[in-house]
This record gives C-alpha cells, sequence and structure tokens, in this order.
C-alpha cells in the first residue's frame, strides 16, 4: 500500500510539472520561465533613481546585488515570497518566490559618465512549490505571473521615459 502511494505522489507531481511546462535546468535565459523586456534607454543616475523608486519602494523588493561599472549596470533583487495567483492554485501552487533582475549596457560612448545613455533590459523570475513538494522549481510563468511582471516592467518604463533627464 505505501508503495504504491509514493508511485501515486510521484507520478502527480510529474504530471503537475508537465502541465507547467518544466523547463530542463535552471536557466534564468528560458523565456518560459522568466519575462524578459527592454524597457528604453536612460542616464546611470536615472536608473537607479527608478529603480529604487519602482521595484524597491512600490513593489517592496530588496537588493541582493548591486553593480555599476563603466560597461554595464546590474540590479538583481533577493528573493521575495507572493501568495500563489489564482491561476497558480489552480494547479497545486503552495507558494512563490519571485525576484527581478536590471541589466543596462552603454548605447552611446560620450566619455561623460552622467550623461551615458543605457540600454536597459528587465528580467522577472520565479519559482514556485508545489503542494507536497520538498523543493522549489523553476516553471512556465503562469499568465498572472506574466502579467504581474509586466506591470513592474512597465511602470518602471513609464518612469524613466516622464522623468526629466539630468546631464
Amino acid at each position: 500500500m505505501r508503495k504504491s502511494y509514493i508511485t501515486f505522489c510521484f507520478l502527480l507531481l510529474i504530471l503537475i510539472q508537465f502541465s507547467f511546462g518544466c523547463a530542463s535546468g535552471t536557466s534564468s535565459r528560458d523565456s518560459s520561465t522568466t519575462l524578459h523586456r527592454s524597457i528604453g534607454t536612460a542616464t546611470l543616475r536615472d536608473i537607479r533613481e527608478s529603480f529604487q523608486k519602482i521595484v524597491l519602494s512600490k513593489y517592496h523588493y530588496e537588493y541582493e546585488e548591486q553593480r555599476e561599472t563603466t560597461t554595464s549596470i546590474y540590479y538583481e533583487t533577493r528573493w521575495q515570497s507572493r501568495d500563489p495567483f489564482p491561476d497558480e492554485e489552480q494547479r497545486g501552487v503552495e507558494a512563490v518566490r519571485t525576484r527581478v533582475k536590471i541589466d543596462a549596457r552603454p548605447r552611446t560612448r560620450s566619455g561623460l559618465e552622467q550623461s551615458e545613455l543605457y540600454s536597459i533590459r528587465f528580467t522577472g523570475e520565479q519559482v514556485i512549490l508545489i503542494m507536497g513538494a520538498e523543493q522549489w522549481v523553476n516553471t512556465r510563468l503562469s499568465e498572472d505571473a506574466k502579467a504581474y511582471f509586466q506591470t513592474i516592467s512597465r511602470d518602471m518604463e513609464v518612469d524613466l521615459q516622464s522623468g526629466f533627464r539630468r546631464f
């Protein structure tokens, strides 16, 4: 009886992961497990201020890593827990963790760091915990999860577009 219960749980777990379109490995480049968006161009100062205003203050993320060099800008938040969205609950998701990354590369080379324009790429990632499982897994983003990350990226994009450029 115990062996058949374990087999049933194992098959159920595989079925749930298959229904999420689970990708092999944990690559953040897999577009089905992450949301990538180009959100425009801005100066280092504007990117820093917008990230702090939108991602950190409005959405309550915290820095995990922050690098600002002459060749790139990279911000990564800590994993943040959130309740599963309704479309995730229907698939047996018990808990969700999300994080945001910003990667920006110089678009122009003016030689003046303050006026340098950077092309900005937003990435939203999440991992889920399926009911009865013990391990967090990368899976395809649900429609509600995509909308959540699109909202954050759009908020930052609008803030950058509407902001006064400080050269």
